[in-house]
């Protein structure tokens, strides 16, 4: 990708922990983005001008999903899309149709190599360059230059010495590196006063006073380990359920019913709470006696002409 413009030039002062910039593709595409300021600044150290977009395996879904590598090889940032229909961009003197927005956000690259080393390494252990690798996405071996072993050693137990090393998934490891995870979520969820409790679809319209009474630390620990589980399997989310002892909620319905099932409900729960209410159906019908209408003569006399005639529209019926 080579660059358009940018939303913080060379050598100014860090003021964010993103710039946003634009990008043109060799197609003549344009894309713009969010970058953390981390790949910015090694790509100005290195008088780079590109980074890679690579497509690598989702650790939770097993489908592709894609990254950023910085110039020099050494970190990696998980590209996130946002869409919303009927947006465009007015770029200098152009218009891009394409209006969604790209941003970079940190990954441990452990989660990322996890598959493999559940995969491979359960049962033996083996060397990095050996298990990282997968023809479909043959950009995982670039891993190999991003994880360390002391990374490694917090998910698996080392094997051999010298040159050749070889690493062996641990399971119990693995689960309390996940849970720490969770706990340093929880933390930082509690520490910015973030809503999870029931209902935080629509936390949008709850006031500060409101969040500030959501102190439950099991609730934040909770949220946190959705959050974690996004980036793991289903087998060992459901470890790292048991290890963390959350227990299932009945998920709350959000759908809006319209105003006619809102009655249906309130008559019928009225009806089935008062024990005394009579059936429905033994309830006589009530009618309204009509008062009589007196008859003048002329009305009378209209009356008594109009008993012979016949209905305009029988004369359009079907004989």
């Amino acid at each position: 990708m080579s660059k358009r413009q940018s939303g913080r030039g060379k050598g100014a002062k860090k003021e964010s922990a993103e710039s946003c910039e634009v990008y043109t593709r060799p197609k003549g595409e344009t894309r713009v983005c969010f970058f953390d300021n981390d790949l910015i600044e090694v790509r100005e150290e290195i008088a780079g001008d590109y980074l890679d977009v690579i497509t690598m395996k989702n650790p939770s879904s097993l489908k592709a999903s894609n990254y950023i590598v910085s110039s020099d090889g050494k970190h990696i940032r998980e590209l996130m899309q946002f869409c919303q229909p009927h947006r465009s961009w007015f770029i200098d003197q152009s218009i891009q149709a394409d209006g969604n927005v790209y941003m970079t956000t940190q990954i441990d690259p452990i989660f990322l190599i996890l598959p493999y080393l559940v995969e491979t390494c359960s049962e033996m252990a083996s060397p990095m360059d050996t298990f990282l690798v997968d023809q479909e996405f043959p950009d995982i071996f670039r891993l190999q230059k991003i994880i360390t072993e002391k990374q490694l050693s917090k998910v698996s137990d080392e094997k051999g010495s010298g040159v050749v090393k070889g690493y062996k998934f641990n399971e119990a490891k693995t689960l309390e590196w996940l849970a720490q995870k969770c706990q340093k979520v929880s933390k930082v969820l509690k520490d910015k006063k973030m809503f999870v409790g029931q209902g935080a679809i629509s936390a949008t319209f709850i006031s500060p006073d409101d969040v500030n009474q959501t102190d439950d630390d099991k609730e934040y620990l909770t949220y946190a380990f959705n959050i974690v589980s996004d980036y793991i399997s289903e087998d060992l989310s459901a470890l790292l359920k048991k290890k963390l002892d959350i227990e299932d909620k009945a998920p709350i319905s959000v759908k809006r019913k319209s105003s006619k099932s809102l009655q249906d409900t309130t008559k019928k729960v009225k009806v089935e709470n008062d024990e005394n209410a009579a059936d429905p159906d033994d309830i006589p019908l009530l009618h309204e006696k009509k008062p009589e209408v007196k008859l003048t003569p002329k009305d009378k006399a209209l009356a008594k002409a109009a008993s012979g005639t016949k209905n305009i529209m029988s004369f359009f019926k079907k004989k």
